[in-house]
């Protein structure tokens, strides 16, 4: 078996691009994985850089292809390089699995579990950015913070019993407000991340309009993504602790701080998405900085991802997945979380644009408030190239 062809292709997703890459083997199989443009412009290119390298090869030799092209990259280690690696080694997972007629979670010695406990994520964000497209498709858009309440029911009507959102917050006439400075996005992005008291009062009416809505035995996290200094965590902490947060979420601050800003609140933090790999990772477990790590296989490839939780493991402390893209993203999430002993929780997203499974043939199923893991050869979902036509 070798590698004979390379293609990248997309899909739109309503608020992003999915994209794809596909490796063809000599014998007709082909190995999927997906992999966001979101915060990597250009790293389409970069796959295809990497990727054709590796035509000619044999993909079931996956740690020494991965070996080289780690190597290649080593005086530009991390983002871009380590994202398109990711995808390549993704992709070479599901091809072997496939070959040899077995899910990609028995390539990492079978599953420690098949029903995968998850939250829903990004609670409102999307349908207050997109409102014409989640109204088009009969969806609710919140348009003050008590409607956020009726988020919260939808969520448990699902059987989901946990649920993540961002700092959001209405003006006085209805308007949407997501608070992300640390993105540059917003009217007048504030490059000093400061917390002010009004948001800390939005914060917490925001949670308590969640569990409101979604009852007592609602789990909420609330996610500050880059967007505050430490001192400005502790602000929101401070009208958060008494909440019971399933955990505030905080990324950009160094294993020292992070650790203190820990010790010095009651909510258990969950961090480190946007880390790479277990060199990025065990600064911050040697620090006791997190109560949950957070770990990206579709950023850091599911072998490495696998390795990072084990590393987490040996400090006692327990991982959660990174989703914010499509269903064959979901779909590698699930097998990490498959097989990993440590696992907190598993992120998914159930707003999704009406065509998104139209786009895929299999998915990850949610019963009882649970991720399914597919049972198919290699991931269990495939992108499908007729549905991506429709929706380029």
């Amino acid at each position: 078996m070798k590698i004979e062809r390379v293609d990248l292709l997309q899909a739109h997703g309503g608020w992003q691009v999915l994209s794809f890459l596909k490796l063809t083997a000599s014998d007709g199989q082909a190995g999927w994985s997906e992999f966001s443009e979101g915060f990597t412009p250009g790293l389409t290119a970069v796959i295809r850089a990497q990727a054709q390298g590796l035509v000619g090869r044999d993909p079931r030799e996956i740690p020494a292809l991965m070996y080289e092209l780690n190597a290649r990259a080593r005086p530009s280690a991390g983002g871009v390089n380590a994202q398109a690696a990711a995808a390549i080694e993704n992709a070479l997972l599901d091809l072997k699995a496939r070959a040899l007629g077995v899910p990609v979670y028995e390539l990492f010695g079978g599953a420690v579990r098949k029903r995968i406990p998850v939250y829903a994520s990004h609670t409102g964000m999307y349908r207050m950015r997109n409102p014409d497209l989640f109204r088009a498709a009969g969806a609710f858009v919140p348009r003050r913070m008590e409607d956020m309440a009726t988020l919260g029911a939808e969520v448990a009507a699902r059987g989901v019993g946990a649920l993540k959102t961002n700092l959001l917050s209405f003006a006085a006439d209805g308007t949407p407000r997501v608070h992300m400075p640390g993105f540059a996005r917003g009217s007048a992005p504030d490059p000093a991340l400061n917390a002010t008291r009004a948001l800390a009062d939005d914060a917490a009416a925001l949670v308590e309009q969640l569990r409101a809505g979604g009852g007592a035995g609602m789990g909420v996290m609330l996610d500050l993504n880059f967007n505050f200094k430490p001192e400005g965590v502790r602000r929101l902490a401070a009208a958060l602790d008494p909440l019971g947060l399933e955990w505030l979420e905080v990324d950009g601050i160094d294993p020292p701080t992070l650790a203190a800003l820990r010790a010095s609140i009651s909510t258990p933090i969950a961090s480190l998405e946007a880390v790479y790999g277990r060199a990025g990772l065990l600064p911050y477990l040697e620090a006791r900085a997190v109560d949950v790590a957070i770990i990206d296989p579709m950023w850091n490839g599911l072998g490495e991802s696998v390795r990072m939780a084990m590393l987490a493991d040996a400090f006692n402390v327990n991982v959660a997945s990174h989703l914010f893209s499509g269903g064959l993203a979901t779909a590698m999430a699930a097998h990490f979380c498959a097989v990993v002993p440590n696992l907190r929780i598993m992120e998914v997203d159930l707003d999704r644009v009406p065509w998104h499974d139209s786009l895929f043939q299999g998915k990850v199923e949610i019963r009882e408030g649970c991720a399914v893991v597919p049972e198919g050869p290699g991931w269990g979902v495939v992108p499908d190239e007729e549905g991506m036509r429709l929706h380029p």
